[in-house]
């Protein structure tokens, strides 16, 4: 995303944010490539399936996980239950087949 407002060769960018108070702040911050529909922001996780996942960090810096050995400080780890949509359903759904 950090490329977003730089590189104008997509006419559409679809971004996946499961933590609500991370997809506000992508939504206030993009809010004209939203209001434009040129970003769409989903409050969910892409995955192998569909259902829910812990999803362990605090997102700081990029910092969450669904592996709670894989977050850099696993003794002091938050964790939020977030909603999971099978990748390849959003896909089929949401995408075209040009």
């Amino acid at each position: 995303m950090k490329s977003f407002g730089m590189n104008n060769q997509f006419s559409h960018v679809h971004t996946f944010e499961p933590l609500p108070e991370f997809a506000a702040r992508l939504r206030d911050k993009y809010k004209s490539a939203v209001k434009l529909g040129r970003l769409s922001i989903h409050e969910f996780g892409l995955s192998n399936r569909s259902g829910v996942a812990t999803l362990y960090g605090d997102n700081v810096g990029g910092g969450a996980s669904v592996h709670p050995a894989k977050h850099r400080n696993a003794a002091a780890t938050q964790s939020a239950v977030v909603r999971l949509v099978r990748a390849t359903e959003f896909f089929e759904k949401h995408l075209s087949k040009e």
